[in-house]
């Protein structure tokens, strides 16, 4: 019956109500773009986090007013752990010198910086299978006389997790919300048809079709103004990701940011392009059925 009738007589009904069709497919395409965009960001997010997860790099920032002996002291006490591979001093003046380069920044913007304000550190990397050990390394030389603090990739790893999961939470609220939103304008979109074409679902009640017939041709048409509102947020999206990655591209601070950015895998979106068409059809499925019922009763 899809074949026969729902398909062919959907169809006509986008065609010949163009206008409205045009109009319910791009507010779907922007509710689609506002949740698929905020997804990209989350999954960036995650994906940054898990690169900047597999650093093991551990900084030791050392007392202000350390002696030198104090600190050759703790350098050779790090670089004797045989869990660590290469260990260094690192200046004032050369950890100021390296902060201006990765910001990409010319060193005369940092001139205002005092030098003699900033710690000494030692910055230390540990072998692959001491990964697991970072946190009980980290914690035995933060006990050290003369070392300050403990800085190292898990540790500001642990807020990162705090703000996913609260993105999260956040995240599927706001993502109920646009369902929700969705559904509704399917929903409206599919009860203006049913009105346009209140008469001729009377007489296919009357002549004895039933409802899954009569309401085959709407669910059809939900599902094409669905899909085609998926591809167009598609589109809407991409080109914001890639207008984002140029500009990060662009700024000498954030370019091996860009390169590590992520678009949808085809996994995700051959999913999700059949749940929203999925949704497209069960909204309009629901609108059919309450007016038939208002009809049969």
């Amino acid at each position: 019956m899809y074949f026969s009738y729902g398909i062919p007589r959907g169809l006509q009904s986008i065609r010949t109500d163009w206008r409205a069709s045009i109009y319910s497919t791009l507010i779907i395409a922007a509710s689609f773009a506002m949740l698929g965009i905020g997804v990209l960001l989350y999954l960036n997010v995650v994906h940054i986090s898990r690169i900047w997860l597999a650093n093991t790099t551990v900084s030791l920032f050392l007392d202000q007013g350390i002696s030198a002996e104090r600190r050759q002291a703790v350098l050779e006490r790090v670089r004797a752990d045989p869990a660590v591979i290469h260990a260094i001093e690192v200046s004032p003046q050369e950890g100021l010198s390296q902060l201006a380069g990765k910001l990409g920044a010319d060193h005369g913007l940092m001139n205002g910086v005092d030098p003699a304000n900033l710690p000494y550190t030692i910055d230390f990397d540990l072998s692959v299978d001491e990964r697991a050990n970072i946190r009980k390394i980290a914690a035995r030389y933060g006990a050290l006389e003369g070392v300050g603090e403990v800085v190292y990739a898990e540790r500001a790893l642990e807020k990162v997790r705090l703000f996913l999961l609260v993105t999260q939470a956040v995240g599927l609220f706001f993502i109920a919300l646009i369902v929700l939103s969705f559904l509704f304008i399917v929903s409206n979109s599919t009860k203006l048809s049913l009105h346009t074409r209140r008469d001729e679902i009377e007489i296919l009640s009357a002549v004895g079709a039933t409802r899954s017939v009569i309401s085959s041709s709407f669910v059809i048409e939900g599902m094409t103004l669905s899909g085609a509102g998926f591809l167009i947020a598609l589109g809407i999206a991409w080109v914001s990701y890639q207008l984002i990655v140029a500009a990060l591209i662009w700024n000498p601070a954030t370019s091996a940011l860009g390169e590590r950015t992520l678009f949808f895998p085809l996994k995700m979106l051959l999913p999700a392009f059949a749940a929203a068409v999925l949704l497209g059809g069960a909204g309009s499925h629901v609108s059919v059925s309450r007016m038939l019922r208002g009809i049969e009763g």
